[in-house]
């Protein structure tokens, strides 16, 4: 890990298995996002054993899912059809 940054080059990431974990209400302290109890002794195991984790709250995908409503809820200009021509046959 980089001493100026806290953060791990992604080709270092890339050559570890990557853990994804969601931090919600039922792992974290209150009003926090400080994990607790079984989930926090997971990070530390799945650490000491070289894994690499990526921690995502709540909050975090609440935010994205919003940002993705705002967006699906704006009116999007609509192509208008063309007039199929009629068969000769009919």
């Amino acid at each position: 890990m980089t001493e100026r940054s806290g953060f791990e080059p992604w080709s270092d990431v890339l050559r570890s298995i990557l853990h994804v974990e969601v931090l919600d209400p039922q792992v974290c302290l209150y009003n926090s996002s400080v994990p607790h109890g079984l989930m926090k002794l997971k990070l530390r195991l799945l650490e000491a054993i070289g894994n690499k984790i990526l921690l995502g709250s709540v909050v975090d995908f609440s935010v994205i899912d919003d940002a993705e409503s705002a967006v699906s809820s704006t009116p999007r200009p609509t192509k208008k059809k063309r007039a199929q021509p009629k068969d000769p046959a009919d």
